[in-house]
C-alpha cells in the first residue's frame, strides 16, 4: 500500500496534531530516512507517544514501516517533479483536449452559436480570467 492510500483510508480518525505530522512528512525537504521517531517528534513539536498513536491509527506495525512508505512516496514525488516540465504538462493537456473534441459531436452547438445574436459566457476557475 502507498503512503497516500494509508493516509486517505484513516484521515477522518486523525487528530489535528496527527494531521500536522502527516503534513510534515509530505514536505519534500523532510528526510525521514535520517530521523528516529524521537527526532521526528521533536521536529513536529509533539511527544514521542504521539508518533506511536499515529502509527496505530494508520494501522502500521512499526516506525520502520512508516519510514518505508514515506521514502517511496518522496521518491515518486521527486520523479514526477523531475520529469514534469511545463512543455510536457502543456502537451499532455493539449492531447487531453484534443481527445475530448474527437469524441464529441459539437455540430449542434456550433450551429446554435452561429445563429445567435447574443452570447453570454459564464466561467468558474481560471477560464473566466482568460476571457476578461
Amino acid at each position: 500500500m502507498e503512503f497516500l492510500d494509508v493516509i486517505n483510508q484513516h484521515y477522518q480518525e486523525l487528530s489535528p496534531q496527527e494531521r500536522e505530522i502527516i503534513a510534515y512528512l509530505q514536505r519534500p525537504e523532510s528526510s525521514l530516512t535520517k530521523l528516529t521517531s524521537q527526532e521526528l517528534a521533536d521536529a513536529c513539536f509533539v511527544s514521542h507517544t504521539s508518533i506511536f498513536r499515529l502509527l496505530k491509527k494508520l494501522a502500521l506495525d512499526s516506525f520502520t514501516e512508516l519510514r518505508l512508505l514515506v521514502l517511496k512516496y518522496q521518491q515518486k514525488a521527486k520523479h514526477v517533479l523531475q520529469n514534469s516540465t511545463f512543455a510536457a504538462v502543456a502537451q499532455a493537456y493539449h492531447t487531453y483536449i484534443d481527445q475530448i473534441f474527437e469524441t464529441l459531436d459539437l455540430s449542434r452547438i456550433v450551429k446554435l452559436l452561429q445563429e445567435t445574436d447574443v452570447l453570454y459566457l459564464y466561467g468558474t476557475g481560471n477560464e473566466q480570467k482568460l476571457e476578461s
